[in-house]
């Protein structure tokens, strides 16, 4: 990782940048749990070592992005995660993840080139039951090679991706422990027609291939559709989208399916807006001859802003969403205000019947514009889990 920084900072040095952001986001986790039962985390033989009492965690987020000219835009970003073993809801307490990104836009021509990294330190992990391998499993690294393209010309717009993944995994089983990799490739291609200024017509295709010797998780969908976009004014937006399309998979039943989704987003003055949305998701079934619903989702969402001559907005937010068939039903509430002296507080309310209550508030002192210090709890309380909180102290900066 300090060579991929070291040749990032060289190749900035050496070309000639015209833009420079470079943001950092640190903080300390202070993480407690309400349960009693010691082996609620298993991950090796030390599970009778964890216990209940608070543990203490560390957070670094890192970006640094730089336009090599006025075509050129090279990312680099960084994650680390670190965690006492806890009771904490995590796959892995010591992890890391770094991506570089290699973009170029010029006129309506886009292409991006990516590779991203994810490492997971091995005595911090946990066992999973990873689909496509057959015995408990414990990740080591996760490489994602990626390509995108897309472009417009003369009322179609063209669009190309594709994505290697190399898993690279620990197979434990009764008698022995063997590492492995497991590699897919994942391809994505969409062409889209204008019609008019507003309603347009597309056809894609995704296909996934399980490059190991089972070839029981690849998958393909074609998807034939229909956009309509309605800009009435700066107050009324209308979008919406038709689509049938077909997935083919050994693991999967449902061949022909079809999605709708409406959204009306509607801003009343400057200071008040939101949107409603609905998305509908139904199959044929081949057997019975009948249309079966597979899920709805209807969102609202209204915010409101004031105070509005400060570094941040002050603001309220609200939504609910209605997701029976997934137990995605959700109510929350927000809020962003401003004190006094450049210090803001903003707070949190979720509420899932089926998953959890949630309850997060934020303390923030902005120094500068993009420079803060804060200090932030989020208490959740899990329907099946036991309930956690999580106490974290951080600072942002932007320059």
């Amino acid at each position: 990782m300090k060579k991929t920084v070291l040749i990032l900072v060289i190749i900035l040095w050496i070309m000639n940048i015209s833009a420079l952001t470079n943001w950092s986001h640190l903080s300390y986790r202070a993480f407690i749990t309400s349960s009693e039962q010691e082996d609620f985390f298993v991950t090796h033989d030390d599970v009778y070592e964890i216990n209940t009492s608070l543990k203490s965690g560390l957070k670094w987020d890192h970006l640094l992005q730089a336009n090599l000219n006025k075509n050129i835009n090279l990312t680099f970003e960084n994650s680390l995660f670190y965690s006492e073993k806890s009771h904490e809801l995590q796959n892995s307490f010591f992890n890391n993840y770094a991506k570089i990104k290699l973009s170029f836009s010029k006129n309506s021509h886009y292409l991006k080139l990516q590779y991203s990294n994810r490492w997971f330190e091995d005595e911090n992990t946990k066992l999973l039951s990873i689909p496509g391998i057959e015995n408990t499993s414990q990740q080591q690294t996760i490489h994602n090679t990626e390509f995108h393209f897309n472009t417009f010309w003369n009322g179609f717009r063209f669009q190309l991706s594709s994505r290697l993944r190399n898993l690279k995994y620990k197979s434990v089983s009764e008698n022995e422990e063997l590492f492995s990799w497991d590699n897919d490739l994942y391809s994505f291609a969409e062409i889209l027609y204008d019609i008019t200024d507003k309603i347009s017509i597309f056809s894609a295709g995704n296909y996934k291939d399980d490059l190991n010797e089972e070839n029981w998780f690849d998958h393909s969908q074609i998807d034939l559709g229909l956009r309509f976009h309605r800009r009435y004014d700066f107050y009324n937006i209308v979008n919406s989208e038709i689509k049938y399309f077909q997935s083919r998979s050994e693991s999967i039943d449902q061949i022909h399916n079809f999605y709708a989704k409406l959204r009306y987003t509607k801003r009343i003055g400057n200071s008040l807006a939101g949107f409603v949305s609905y998305m509908n998701h139904s199959c044929f079934d081949t057997e019975s001859k009948k249309m079966q619903r597979i899920s709805n989702l209807l969102r609202i969402k209204a915010k409101y802003s004031y105070l509005t001559l400060h570094n941040q907005d002050s603001f309220l937010i609200a939504e609910i969403k209605i997701n029976p068939e997934n137990n995605g039903n959700l109510v929350s509430l927000g809020l962003n205000q401003y004190i006094l002296w450049n210090i803001y507080f903003s707070g949190e309310v979720k509420y899932a019947p089926d998953l959890f209550k949630e309850i997060s508030a934020n303390l923030e002192y902005l120094i500068l514009t993009g420079k803060s210090i804060w200090i932030r709890s989020e208490f959740t309380d899990f329907n099946v889990h036991p309930a956690q909180n999580i106490i974290s102290v951080g600072t942002t900066l932007n320059f």
